[in-house]
């Protein structure tokens, strides 16, 4: 809305649609390259989820999902959502609940997922086993096994 002299107002009106939810309050759209806050009490559409610290990290935040998705096409892994933490930092949340540890950057995180989809199968990992996949080291990776519920609240 704008008002324009000497006595009209102009009216805009501007569609965006939804590519990913965004920081769980919000949608991205990456056609304008904007998140965006409406209210999502109504609105159910399988979308990826991002997050970062900041609103203006949305746009390289797609990018990398994109970039990961399109690895992970072709494998039975499915990523649900993506985060970019304070220090630059990325993991990728697998359906089955693993989180994948991909570190900072674009390229060495794709770098290593990468490495990790060649490997895993031969590693006999049992990925819906495991809480996380730390890949940040240059040869290898390291896996934590998921706590079972009864283990959680144990003293």
């Amino acid at each position: 809305l704008r008002k324009q002299m000497p006595d009209t107002l102009v009216v805009s009106v501007v569609e965006h649609v939804p590519a990913a939810y965004w920081n769980g309050q919000g949608l991205y759209d990456a056609r304008t390259r904007e998140v965006f806050y409406p209210d999502l009490s109504g609105f159910r559409q399988d979308l990826v989820q991002l997050g970062a610290a900041r609103d203006s990290l949305a746009p390289e935040v797609y990018r990398s999902a994109v970039e990961f998705l399109r690895l992970l096409k072709g494998s039975e892994l499915v990523m649900t959502s993506l985060y970019l933490d304070q220090v630059r930092s990325y993991t990728l949340t697998l359906s089955v609940g693993t989180r994948l540890r991909l570190g900072r950057g674009r390229e060495l995180p794709a770098e290593r997922l990468k490495r990790f989809l060649r490997s895993y199968r031969k590693a006999g990992l049992k990925l819906a086993e495991l809480e996380y996949v730390d890949l940040r080291y240059d040869a290898s990776f390291a896996t934590a096994p998921r706590l079972s519920p009864a283990a959680e609240t144990a003293p």
